[in-house]
Parts: C-alpha cells; sequence; structure tokens
C-alpha cells in the first residue's frame, strides 16, 4: 500500500472515511488469518460459505 493506492480511491470517488473502513477491514481480516495460521487451524475437508462442490 503506498499513497498513490490512496489517491485512486480517492479518484475511484471513496471518500477518506471509506478508505480508512476498507482498511480496517482488511487488515482485521488479515490480523485473524494469520491467528488461525499460528494456531495450526485447517479448513481442509470443511464446508465454507453456503455451496458444496455439487452445485
Amino acid at each position: 500500500m503506498a499513497e498513490q493506492d490512496v489517491v485512486a480511491m480517492r479518484d475511484a470517488g471513496l471518500t477518506d472515511g471509506e478508505i480508512l473502513e476498507v482498511n480496517q477491514i482488511v487488515g482485521y481480516f488479515n490480523y485473524v488469518n494469520r491467528l488461525l495460521n499460528g494456531l495450526g487451524v485447517s479448513t481442509e475437508d470443511d464446508l465454507i460459505g453456503y455451496y458444496t462442490k455439487d452445485d
């Protein structure tokens, strides 16, 4: 992430508040993934979401 990325988002019409919200969501998602990886949690053979491979 660099300043030019923020400029591009502003140019696309996002407000500073929206940019901050996206940043917080992405940061939290990455944090949780790291936390689960560190604990050895795996989603292998788990059904994720509402769809199966047969759908």
